[in-house]
């Protein structure tokens, strides 16, 4: 529950802050809270707890904000293809995307899983 409070915060803080639209900010915010359903549902049925999936967990997640929040001190701004972004929904709408796809993948391979373990009659 500490993990999904702190999300909670993280995200309302962000939102308010300027630095991320909030809409960004909410689809982070689902972006997360389906994937960690998702592990705690894992947890219960396959009794099997898992933190982090795929390349990234808790921890380089943080390192990666770290390094996105030293760059706000020289501007809170990023330009692709012309067009300038706040650098916050770049890194946001990446990071929802890459949640959302983990959170598919991982459905998947636990509802094969569970099927495998106790197929259907």
């Amino acid at each position: 529950m500490a993990d999904v409070f702190g999300s909670i915060a993280l995200m309302l803080g962000l939102a308010c802050s300027g630095l991320v639209h909030p809409i960004v900010a909410i689809a982070m915010l689902l972006a997360f809270l389906v994937l960690a359903a998702e592990s705690y549902l894992a947890t219960y049925t396959l009794s099997r707890f898992q933190l982090s999936q795929g390349l990234f967990g808790p921890t380089e997640i943080r390192i990666v904000l770290a390094i996105g929040t030293l760059q706000l001190i020289r501007s809170p701004w990023s330009t692709i293809f012309g067009h300038r972004f706040l650098l916050f929904d770049i890194g946001g709408s990446i990071a929802t995307t890459i949640m959302f796809a983990m959170a598919v993948t991982v459905t998947v391979r636990h509802t094969a899983q569970l099927y495998r373990e106790e197929p259907l009659p």
